[in-house]
């Protein structure tokens, strides 16, 4: 878990209020190697247990759980070495379902793209279009050669650097957990200026009825 994904947590529990904060428990992989945490559950709690605030509630990945109204899943994603999920939130009384992937690149397990699956609305990252992929510098690096399901038919990558994915690579998830509706965000700056601002990548400030 990249200090980026929490950083601004801390800063809740000014607030003055008892705030629960749900996470996954230990999935096999490393929760924040900087201070060697085992899950992102104990990385929260090492980072911010000092705040009485927070209350921190584990939970198994893809086993669902309800709060604030919502049932929600924390599915398994790949991000290179580290613990990552997306997360599936849904709404049992109108069946509406919605689910952001997390940092990841494109070949997810087959359980977490079933679990992903049927969505009215999927915020996937994608960091760069294919064709400038080359352009990240770590996604140069012959250690981070992928394997043939990081590619489409014709060859073009649909994964870059250490867990990303490409905006084609995006694309193709949302079509293969059938999502009817996605936007693209985690957009870097290696996008060209002209395709910055083009569908499907997100905006500010947007808003989505389900």
């Amino acid at each position: 878990m990249h200090f980026d994904h929490h950083a601004g947590l801390g800063e809740l529990g000014t607030l003055g209020r008892s705030i629960p904060v749900h996470a996954a428990a230990d999935n096999g992989r490393t929760g924040d190697p900087a201070i060697g945490a085992e899950s992102i559950a104990s990385a929260i709690r090492q980072r911010y247990g000092h705040a009485r605030e927070f209350s921190i509630r584990e939970h198994a990945a893809l086993e669902p759980f309800d709060t604030c109204g919502f049932r929600v899943t924390l599915i398994p994603v790949r991000h290179g070495d580290l613990a990552c999920f997306g997360v599936r939130v849904e709404d049992t009384e109108t069946n509406s379902a919605v689910a952001i992937s997390g940092d990841t690149d494109y070949a997810i397990d087959e359980r977490s793209r079933e679990v992903f699956g049927d969505l009215d609305l999927f915020v996937a990252e994608a960091s760069v279009p294919a064709r400038v992929s080359e352009s990240v510098p770590s996604g140069r690096q012959p250690t981070l050669e992928f394997d043939g399901e990081h590619y489409d038919e014709a060859g073009g990558p649909r994964s870059v650097a250490r867990g990303h994915m490409t905006r084609e690579g995006a694309l193709a998830l949302a079509a293969d957990i059938g999502a009817r509706r996605t936007r693209l965000v985690h957009a870097s700056h290696f996008y060209p200026v002209a395709e910055a601002s083009c569908e499907p990548l997100a905006t500010d400030g947007e808003r989505h009825v389900l």
